[in-house]
């Protein structure tokens, strides 16, 4: 079974100092990483709006990349039809040559 412990008030080295009790170790231990806790949330609290900052930074810049991409995509594409047409007009310039080269029955 499980002891209750009170919380500790003092500071950790007057407490260290000060203890009495088979607990004092581990309450200055759990004082210690709570407060280590809060200081890593608070500075990831800090943090978080300079990441959000830099994160809308990337997504416009990744907008206009897309955008970029779209626009190359669409100029290949012309290419593409322009090729395609020029393709089928010389089939079908060739066919007609081969037609007019070929006897009449």
């Amino acid at each position: 079974m499980r002891r209750r412990v009170r919380a500790v008030t003092r500071t950790p080295a007057r407490s260290a100092s000060a203890c009495r009790g088979a607990d004092c170790g581990e309450r200055t231990r759990r004082d210690f990483f709570r407060g280590a806790l809060d200081a890593a949330i608070h500075a990831l609290a800090d943090t978080i709006p300079f990441l959000l900052e830099d994160a809308a930074e990337i997504v416009g810049q990744l907008r206009e990349i897309l955008a970029q991409r779209r626009h190359v995509v669409a100029q290949i594409d012309r290419a593409i039809a322009t090729v395609t047409s020029f393709v089928c007009m010389c089939h079908f310039l060739h066919s007609t040559m081969q037609l007019r080269a070929a006897p009449m029955n």
